[in-house]
């Protein structure tokens, strides 16, 4: 093959997108079959991700936000908030 303009940097991203292209497609079939053909006791139900080597879907890891710890976010990120005052002077 030519590479002809193209800079190695760019060859190794052809050559990955197609890589994670082909894996992709291969990762569906294998799990399609493993489902259709698994454990009859205990059936189970196989992800593309778990047989795709590129790794697919990013797995999220953290802290889910709930009602419980919204505030500790909103201090977090805005910084400490002065408290409201109720004093009536201070509006005339």
């Amino acid at each position: 093959m030519d590479p002809g303009p193209l800079t190695l940097r760019e060859l190794l991203w052809m050559a990955d997108g197609r890589s994670e292209a082909t894996w992709s497609q291969t990762a569906v079939l294998a799990a399609a079959i493993w489902t259709a053909n698994g454990n009859l006791k205990r059936p189970r139900s196989f992800h593309p991700d778990e047989f795709n080597p590129h790794g697919g879907r990013v797995r999220a890891s953290g802290t889910r936000i709930t009602a419980d710890n919204i505030d500790a976010l909103k201090s977090a990120l805005l910084g400490p908030r002065p408290a409201k005052t109720t004093d009536k002077n201070k509006e005339k």
